[in-house]
């Protein structure tokens, strides 16, 4: 299980991946578009949040299915 993230920023950001529960599961730098991997990760939602300068410049809901 994995998905892309497209990043066009001009300066490094945080992505950050957040369970229902508030527990951050993935957290990394990003400056260039990546690729997450979920495995391990329970099904469910959570919560991909992008931010720079302690600003969230991108947040979206993504539901991971087995």
């Amino acid at each position: 299980n994995q998905f892309n993230v497209k990043y066009i920023g001009d300066k490094d950001g945080i992505i950050t991946v957040i369970d229902l529960f508030g527990k951050p599961v993935f957290t990394s730098i990003i400056n260039t578009d990546m690729i997450v991997s979920a495995d391990g990760w329970n099904a469910g939602m959570y919560i991909v949040r992008v931010q720079t300068d302690n600003e969230t410049i991108a947040q979206e809901k993504i539901i991971l299915i087995h």
